[in-house]
């Protein structure tokens, strides 16, 4: 599972996004644009089929970090540069310690 987290010191800053649609004013630490084809996926609930009961696509527009290195997006997370979606192993310490904080 990826979690969107960032620092809380760059969420008192910038604000704290309620909806996917809300990612478009502020920063974001991505995979290259080779990795991330056709934006960012985030689904809500799943029906009696499985279906998801809304997916939004987010396009980013404010790309502060784009690098393939896990390591190098999580620093820069924890540096409070921006947004980032980091797998749940990476980040499972530092949400528990509120280093990261969950975002959405």
């Amino acid at each position: 599972e990826f979690i969107t987290c960032a620092a809380p010191e760059y969420l008192e800053r910038r604000g704290r996004p309620r909806h996917p649609s809300e990612l478009a004013g502020h920063d974001s630490l991505l995979p290259p644009p080779s990795i991330l084809q056709g934006g960012i996926s985030f689904q809500r609930g799943v029906d009696v089929r499985g279906h998801a009961e809304e997916t939004v696509v987010h396009e980013p527009q404010a790309t502060v970090l784009s690098t393939a290195h896990l390591d190098t997006t999580y620093a820069a997370a924890l540096a409070g540069m921006g947004i980032a979606g980091l797998p749940s192993f990476v980040v499972a310490d530092t949400l528990l310690e509120h280093a990261l904080e969950r975002v959405l």
